[in-house]
């Protein structure tokens, strides 16, 4: 799977060039001028301003400063063409890049992930899966990373809800492993958790599903972040400041380890549900 799987994402800085180099043609555009015309002021050729416009090349600095020269969009715009340049340096998978980006970008990546693996196992140590999550979760934990325009949240959680049109598909089998304190960690109102950890509950039933939960006083394994694994080829891990991708058979296997070592810890099945059924208890008497 891992080649395909490859070339259908595209990293960070494929995105940035391709963010780029639209913004650039849409100022040209206002600009009414011609891509020659532009090519001739900044002392570039044609066929190069259209790759940079394309996002098929990265331009310089040097271009860059040209291009703005001849253009001379307002302040804020050439900001953010300086901004968005900035993006084509970053380390892939830092969250800086994934923010600016667009975070509906971020989902759509991790549905064609999805899309192509057919075994999937998720480790969270303080949100619920986004494959299980209601839209009022999923709201509330894409408002809370950063203050994103409600365009950009509502783009965002559509395509979180489509990435659960998978669980349904034949042939896939999902394994998710939390800690006891995701149950607990709300990011929504109190009647809105109660139904999302009801979501909970009637997907544990799928037949293709597997839902397991560590208790708060197992001794842990050396695991302190949250990790996504597809098949045995691609494996996607959080940080607080990134997201580490790795495709190295031994990385992968470190992480297949650690998803054993948190399986055998966990409650499943019906010792899952009754967890459940506690914190949906406390909840409504608190609230």
């Amino acid at each position: 799977m891992t080649d395909k799987l490859l070339d259908a994402l595209p990293n960070h800085r494929e995105l940035a060039r391709v963010q780029l180099g639209a913004s650039i043609r849409k100022i040209r555009q206002q600009a009414t001028i011609k891509q020659a015309a532009l090519a001739r002021a900044a002392h570039m050729s044609q066929p190069k301003i259209s790759k940079i416009e394309l996002g098929d090349v990265a331009p310089s600095i040097t271009d860059i400063r040209s291009i703005l020269a001849v253009l001379k969009p307002a302040e804020e715009i050439e900001q953010k063409i300086l901004a968005q340049f900035d993006l084509l340096d970053m380390p892939e998978g830092d969250r800086r890049a994934i923010y600016q980006l667009g975070i509906a970008s971020k989902q759509r990546q991790f549905r064609e992930l999805e899309k192509k693996a057919e075994r999937i196992r998720v480790f969270d140590t303080s949100v619920l899966p986004g494959l299980m999550q209601t839209e009022a979760y999923a709201r509330g934990i894409v408002t809370g990373l950063a203050p994103f325009p409600q365009n950009e949240i509502d783009e965002a959680v559509d395509e979180r809800m489509r990435r659960q049109e998978r669980l349904w598909e034949a042939g896939k089998s999902f394994e998710f492993i939390i800690l006891e304190a995701a149950l607990w960690a709300r990011h929504c109102t109190a009647e809105e958790h109660l139904a999302q950890l009801d979501r909970i509950r009637q997907l544990m039933t799928r037949p293709n599903i597997r839902f397991g939960i560590v208790r708060a006083n197992s001794p842990l394994p050396n695991v302190i972040n949250a990790f996504w694994l597809f098949d045995e080829d691609y494996v996607s891990a959080e940080t607080i400041a990134s997201e580490v991708i790795s495709i190295s058979p031994e990385s992968i296997r470190e992480y297949i380890r650690a998803f054993e070592s948190l399986t055998a810890l966990a409650m499943f099945d019906s010792a899952a549900d009754a967890v459940i059924g506690e914190a949906m208890v406390s909840l409504e008497r608190s609230s």
